[in-house]
C-alpha cells in the first residue's frame, strides 16, 4: 500500500511540473509572439495612457515617445509632467515594458505573471504581478501613433 501511496505522489509531483512548465512556456511564447507583432509597426513614436494596478497609486499617465525614447509623461489627474527625478513608476517605451514583464517572468516565475496583449499591435494591454500578499501591474487603455 505504501509503496503505491509514493507512487502515486511521485506521479502527481511531476504531473504538477509539467504542467507549471507547460503554462510558464505558454506564457513567454506569447510574450515572444506580442514582441514581433509590435516590432512589425515599426512605430518609433506614439503615445500611451497607462494606469496603474494593485497596490501601486492608481496614477493616470500621458506617456508621449518620440524615436523610441520617452519624452513626456504627464499625469492626467493632475496635469503634473512627470520626470525621472519625480516618477515612482512607468516612464517607458512599449519595448520597456516587454522586458519589465520579461524579468518579472524570471523574478516571480511565468505562472506569478498575467498578462494580456493587443492583438493586432502585440502592445501589453494589461500586465499584473503576483508577487504573494501584494501584486502589481499596469493596464494600457489606449495607444495612439504619431
Amino acid at each position: 500500500m505504501e509503496k503505491y501511496l509514493t507512487a502515486s505522489v511521485f506521479a502527481v509531483f511531476i504531473l504538477t511540473i509539467f504542467m507549471c512548465s507547460s503554462e510558464s512556456d505558454e506564457k513567454r511564447d506569447a510574450l515572444a509572439d506580442a514582441k514581433r507583432r509590435w516590432s512589425g509597426q515599426a512605430l518609433q513614436s506614439y503615445s500611451y495612457v497607462l494606469v496603474n494596478t494593485g497596490f501601486a497609486p492608481h496614477d493616470s499617465l500621458l506617456v508621449s515617445v518620440s524615436g523610441n525614447v520617452v519624452v513626456k509623461v504627464v499625469d492626467l489627474n493632475t496635469g503634473e509632467v512627470r520626470t525621472s527625478d519625480n516618477a515612482d513608476i512607468h516612464l517607458k517605451t512599449v519595448e520597456e515594458l516587454f522586458d519589465e514583464i520579461e524579468t518579472e517572468m524570471d523574478l516571480l516565475s511565468a505562472e506569478n505573471v498575467r498578462v494580456t496583449y493587443d492583438e493586432t499591435l502585440g502592445y501589453p494591454v494589461s500586465a499584473y504581478y503576483d508577487g504573494g500578499s501584494e501584486g502589481w501591474g499596469f493596464d494600457i487603455l489606449s495607444l495612439t501613433r504619431k
